[in-house]
């Protein structure tokens, strides 16, 4: 758990909170209906960021309160200048996953800026929601209805998520059918391109590769057909 954790940028989105000063997002439902990221540009690529907080309403360093009307509820996205918390919205929302492992239907916490940019926050504990948005790199997220508009703050202590990868999921072909890579060990057989099924005798793993913090390079995609016709058959995700 902690204060500082990663979120994930959604964009600009309709304000769903134009009367300030109370505790509702009463222009929740806005939000219904819209999905933010693509195939064409995943969410996890180049939208996750870190939340740092500066101020807290009435000193209370718990929360951030969601009414935009007291200076001090503040936060830092990436070190840059502080922005208010203006609101909070808790959805039902489905989220798929770059490589076609994950759909899956979370209860979506979102925070948003008073400039308007929206965030997707992440769990307070490591329940079902947590492990769906880091099972795999995230492309998109839809909003299927308003799962509570009022939302008085934003608890600060919250789960430390990688939205880009808590672990690979890309899929290799064996004899026995398409494996997560992360399940492959030593001794185990894979279909080559030119020569069947060759055993691995080999794997080298490890989470820097996968950290923004120590590796700014974000992982790489091919798009289904990139490398040629049917190369790959789907979304091929690999370390720089």
């Amino acid at each position: 758990m902690a204060t500082s954790f990663e979120i994930l940028y959604l964009g600009t989105g309709p304000d769903i909170d134009p009367s300030e000063g109370n505790d509702s997002s009463e222009n929740a439902g806005a939000l219904v209906g819209l999905t933010f990221g693509s195939a064409e540009s995943p969410l996890a690529f180049n939208a996750q960021h870190t939340f740092s907080p500066v101020g807290y309403s009435d000193d209370d360093p718990t929360m951030h309160d969601a009414n935009n009307s007291v200076a001090s509820d503040t936060f830092s996205i990436d070190g840059d200048p502080p922005q208010t918390c203006d609101s909070l919205g808790l959805y039902n929302a489905t989220i798929t996953c770059t490589d076609g492992t994950l759909d899956a239907t979370i209860t979506a916490v979102v925070f948003q800026e008073s400039n308007g940019n929206l965030y997707l926050a992440p769990e307070l504990s490591a329940n079902s929601d947590y492990y769906a948005v880091t099972a795999a790199p995230i492309e998109s997220i839809t909003f299927d209805s308003v799962a509570a508009g009022t939302q008085v703050n934003l608890i600060a202590d919250r789960q430390s998520s990688d939205f880009l990868c808590s672990e690979v999921r890309t899929r290799l072909l064996t004899p026995g059918g398409e494996r997560p890579v992360s399940t492959i060990t030593p001794g185990d057989r894979i279909v080559t391109a030119d020569h069947g099924a060759q055993p691995v005798h080999w794997v080298w793993r490890t989470d820097d590769l996968w950290t923004r913090d120590s590796n700014p390079e974000e992982p790489i995609r091919f798009a289904p057909g990139a490398l040629g016709a049917g190369l790959p058959h789907r979304a091929l995700i690999v370390s720089p």
